[in-house]
């Protein structure tokens, strides 16, 4: 009896082993799938993080040189005009014209648009603002800029397109008073613009 116990307990231990064995094996196995499935979803997780999610596309052009601007610094006389002139809203002082001068334009250069840049009048906003505020300017007047036909320019608006040819060009301008009241003050009636070129 005891030599047969002795044989059975082998035995238990044998197949306790064999479960054993069989039971890590299978843990491994599950592991494994586990890490796989797990580096699968990382690598998705990382490819889903770094897909696009837009499109930003630049457009551009390469232009031809300018041209120069031979009179960058313009003084335009609008003169002394009296109060009678300018006695109601609407009233417009006589035109002064005035030029900006091209020159070594390029002739891949067709066109150029102006833009004069000022301080708009507070009651006309297409009309440059004259003065700073200041006790000394006049009152309701403003300076209204304009094509050389008559055709008005807006302050801080583009002209029409005016034609370029090779070389020098002369783009002509006037400009005057025109009255916003119908109680218009004598005073200072000075207005300062800049202007910049479009290129065409």
């Amino acid at each position: 009896m005891p030599a047969n116990s002795t044989g059975s307990l082998f035995r238990c231990h044998g197949l306790a082993t064999d479960i054993l064995t069989f039971l890590l094996r299978h843990s491994m196995k599950q592991y494994q799938k586990h890490l796989v499935f797990a580096a699968l979803m990382a690598a998705f997780g990382s490819t889903s993080a770094l897909a696009a999610d837009g499109t930003i596309n630049f457009h551009g052009k390469i232009v031809a040189t300018t041209c120069q601007i031979d009179n960058s610094n313009i003084q335009v006389p609008l003169g002394a005009i009296g109060v009678d002139q300018l006695a109601a809203a609407g009233q417009e002082s006589r035109r002064v014209p005035f030029q900006i001068a091209l020159s070594a334009c390029d002739d891949q250069l067709n066109g150029v648009r102006a833009q004069f840049e000022g301080m708009a009048h507070g009651d006309d906003p297409t009309l440059l603002a004259i003065g700073s505020g200041g006790t000394d300017d006049a009152k309701g007047v403003g300076i209204q800029l304009m094509h050389d036909d008559g055709e008005p320019i807006g302050i801080n608006s583009e002209t029409d397109t005016l034609q370029l040819t090779p070389g020098s060009n002369v783009l002509n301008f006037a400009a005057n008073y025109v009255s916003t009241s119908d109680q218009t003050e004598a005073g200072e009636a000075n207005g300062t613009a800049s202007f910049t070129l479009h290129y065409r």
